[in-house]
């Protein structure tokens, strides 16, 4: 993914300044080639815990222990937040402790980028509780 949006940022830059014509200002330039994207370690699981294997009723808890966040990184309101989550796991764990763990650092926009099927429950409850539903298409 971050290769990915390295050659997109290349092409941005690239158009920038070719827009630029013969009018090139060395600040301007710095600044054009100074875009990058971020890529920050948020969401820290303890590894040697396990969620999955835990009954429904103890794994929220458990949950709550499991996981860290990173304070701090995200610029609240400003900084979009793509999470890469490989789990082949689902549920409880995204639904009711991750998202919200997230949500606390309050990013602009939060997208979760999955290698499973499609996860709508915890976003669609997410803009529900807020009344924002007029977000979905």
């Amino acid at each position: 993914m971050m290769k990915g949006m390295e050659d997109y940022l290349k092409e941005v830059k690239k158009q920038k300044i070719l827009a630029m014509g013969n009018n090139i200002d060395e600040e301007k330039l710095d600044e054009i080639l100074s875009y990058k994207p971020r890529a920050e370690k948020i969401a820290i699981k303890d590894a040697k815990l396990r969620t999955f294997i835990t009954n429904d009723s103890d794994r929220t808890d458990m949950v709550a222990h499991v996981y860290d966040i990173t304070y701090g990184t995200v610029q609240q309101g400003v900084d979009n937040l793509v999470v890469i989550d490989d789990s082949i796991v689902r549920g409880t764990t995204l639904r009711n402790s991750i998202i919200r763990m997230l949500d606390r650092l309050s990013p602009k926009k939060i997208v979760i980028v999955s290698s499973a099927p499609q996860i709508r429950y915890p976003a669609i409850s997410l803009i529900e509780e807020r009344n924002m539903e007029h977000l979905i298409d």
